[in-house]
C-alpha cells in the first residue's frame, strides 16, 4: 500500500452505509426492526421446539434405566439441540450466523439444562436416587454458571499492569489502553471503567474503537450522546493527551461518531495519521493511530522512521501486526480475548488472523522484533451474540513504559 504525502498513511475509504438522507435512514431503521422481529421469532421457535424435546427426553429417561441408556439419551439430545441451533441460526438470522448459533446454544445450555436437571430429579423414584441427585446437581450447577457468566464476570473488572521495555523513550510513562466499551446502554459500568482509568493517573490514554453498538442510527446517536455525557463528567486529561480511533461499530462518517468525544480533552482521529504533539516529542514518543480498515490490513506499510524515539501504533484490530511494519509497540482490541476462554483450549472465537495466543490478550513479542498488546476489552459483542464472558474478564490495561537502550539493527545473514 502506498504512502500518502507528508508522511501520512493512506486511510481506508469511509463506509457508505450512513451517507444516505433521512428516507434512506428510515428504511434502514425499519429493516433493522424487522430483522429484530425475525430474530425474536427464531429464538421463540427454537425454545418451543426444544421444550418438546425436553418432554420427550424426560419421558425416555423415566422408561429406560442404566448408565448406558442414560448416556445415549443425553448424547442424542445434545446432538438434536446443536442441529436445531444450526438450522435456526441459518434460517432465522440474516447476519452473524456464528454468533446466532452461539446464542441458541446458550439458551439450550443455561435454560433447558437446569430445567432438565429439575425434571430428572422429579421423575426418578426412590430406587434411582443417584440419577435424581445428579439431576439436581446439574440444575444447580448450570444455574450457578449462568449467573456467573451473564451477571458476574462481565462486570468483574480486571486492571492489568504490564511493564514494557521502550527503546528510545526519554522517561518512564504510563499508557492506559481502553478497548471495546461496546455498550448499547451507557451507564455506571462505563463510568466505573473511565474513573478507574482516571485514578491510575496515566500519562497517555488511547481508545481503540467500538464505543457503542446499536443497529439503528437514531438509537446509536442517543447512546453515543449518553456516553459523551459520561466522558465529559469523568474528564480524562492526561499530560500527553488522549486519542481515539474508529472501530467496527462506529458509522463510517467521522461526523457521526466523533461527537462521542465532543467537549472532552480526547482527540478523535478521522483517518490513519501520526499524532503531532510537542509533549510527545519531549517524552521521546511517536504515536500513530490507524483507521479501522488499516488496522486489519496485514500488508500495512508505514513510512520510514523519522527518529529513534519509541514508536507506538494503535488501532482497533491487531491484524496489521502481520505486516511486520517498523514500529516498537502495537496496541489493539477487537478480539475481546475471545470473550470465552476454556482451560487448556483458550479462546473459541477471535475474528482475527493473528495467532490465537496473541488474540487471547496480553503482551507478545512478534517475529520482526516489535511488541503487541491486545486488550480483552471492556464490553461484550451485542446483536446476535450471547452477552456473556467466561475465563476472560473485562480488562483495563495499564502499560508502564520503561526506557531502555535501543539494540543495534539486525544484520541479515547474507550481509555479514
Amino acid at each position: 500500500m502506498g504512502v500518502a504525502p507528508k508522511g501520512l498513511i493512506a486511510a481506508a475509504a469511509p463506509s457508505p452505509r450512513c451517507h444516505g438522507g433521512p428516507p434512506r435512514r428510515e428504511r434502514a431503521d425499519l429493516g433493522h426492526k424487522c430483522a429484530r422481529y425475525f430474530v425474536a421469532m427464531s429464538v421463540w421457535i427454537f425454545n418451543t421446539i426444544l421444550i418438546l424435546a425436553d418432554v420427550v427426553l424426560l419421558w425416555l429417561v423415566r422408561r429406560r434405566r442404566g448408565p448406558a441408556a442414560a448416556a445415549s439419551l443425553w448424547l442424542g439430545y445434545a446432538l438434536v439441540a446443536a442441529a436445531l441451533a444450526l438450522l435456526v441460526a441459518n434460517i432465522g438470522f440474516e447476519r452473524h450466523k456464528s454468533f446466532a448459533f452461539a446464542q441458541l446454544c446458550a439458551w439450550a445450555l443455561f435454560l433447558h439444562g437446569p430445567l432438565l436437571g429439575v425434571g430428572v430429579a422429579w421423575i426418578c423414584d426412590a430406587s434411582r436416587r443417584v440419577e435424581a441427585s445428579l439431576g439436581a446437581a446439574l440444575s444447580v450447577g448450570l444455574a450457578s454458571l449462568a449467573i456467573y457468566v451473564f451477571r458476574v464476570e462481565p462486570r468483574w473488572l480486571e486492571i492489568t499492569r504490564t511493564q514494557v521495555e521502550a527503546p528510545g523513550l526519554l522517561r518512564p510513562l504510563r499508557v492506559a489502553l481502553i478497548a471495546d466499551l461496546q455498550t448499547d446502554e451507557p451507564g455506571e459500568w462505563d463510568r466505573r471503567v473511565l474513573e478507574a482509568a482516571l485514578d491510575a493517573q496515566p500519562d497517555l490514554v488511547v481508545f481503540t474503537g467500538d464505543y457503542v453498538q446499536l443497529g439503528t442510527l437514531s438509537a446509536y446517536q442517543r447512546a453515543r450522546d449518553q456516553l459523551n455525557r459520561i466522558l465529559v463528567e469523568v474528564d480524562l486529561r492526561p499530560p500527553l493527551g488522549a486519542y481515539a480511533v474508529r472501530g467496527d461499530t462506529e458509522p463510517g462518517r467521522f461526523s457521526l461518531w466523533a461527537p462521542t468525544f465532543a467537549g472532552t480533552a480526547i482527540q478523535a482521529l478521522d483517518r490513519t495519521d501520526y499524532v503531532r504533539s510537542p509533549e510527545l516529542d519531549v517524552a521521546g514518543l511517536v504515536l500513530a493511530g490507524l483507521d479501522v480498515g488499516e488496522s486489519r490490513n496485514p500488508e500495512l506499510v508505514l513510512p520510514p522512521r523519522e527518529s529513534d524515539h519509541f514508536h507506538i501504533v494503535f488501532g482497533h484490530a491487531p491484524d496489521n501486526a502481520l505486516a511486520g511494519h517498523a514500529t516498537d509497540l502495537i496496541l489493539a482490541g477487537h478480539t475481546h480475548g475471545g470473550q470465552v476462554q476454556l482451560p487448556w483450549i483458550g479462546p473459541l472465537v477471535t475474528l482475527t488472523e493473528v495467532p490465537r495466543s496473541i488474540a487471547s490478550g496480553g503482551l507478545h513479542r512478534l517475529p520482526h522484533g516489535a511488541q503487541i498488546y491486545v486488550s480483552r476489552g471492556l464490553g461484550m459483542e451485542r446483536g446476535a451474540a450471547p452477552r456473556l464472558r467466561f475465563g476472560c474478564r473485562p480488562e483495563l490495561a495499564l502499560l508502564d513504559l520503561v526506557p531502555v537502550p535501543r539494540p543495534p539493527p539486525r544484520v541479515a545473514a547474507g550481509d555479514r
